[in-house]
């Protein structure tokens, strides 16, 4: 593990705890954090879910059940959230591969 990525976040306990510290994180590097790839900003979705919390905040730390047509929170997904900013900022490290997706009209970047 590089040295720069951060220790797991703790999700046992409490839901609404383990969902405010999670939250924080995201608040952190996602809304605070002037995180940029290649000299462009990173952005997330915005809208607010039923929760009042960013729908970008819910794809990092759920994932879709396709036979439900549901996102549900995902532990071992959401306990990496701190890695997501940290992945971003150390792009160029050579522990990290980037490789780019065309998206219909759109070339996405992946870390």
């Amino acid at each position: 593990m590089p040295p720069w990525l951060p220790a797991l976040i703790e999700t046992n306990g409490e839901w609404q705890s383990v969902l405010a510290k999670l939250y924080a994180v995201f608040c952190e590097d996602f809304k605070h954090g002037n995180l940029s790839l290649n000299g462009l900003p990173v952005t997330c979705d915005t809208r607010l879910s039923e929760e009042g919390m960013e729908e970008g905040f819910w794809h990092l730390i759920t994932s879709v059940d396709r036979n439900a047509n549901q996102r549900f929170v995902e532990t071992e997904r959401a306990c990496r959230l701190a890695w997501c900013g940290a992945v971003i900022r150390n792009a160029g490290d050579q522990a990290i591969l980037e490789w780019q997706y065309r998206e219909k009209e759109s070339l996405r970047t992946y870390l």
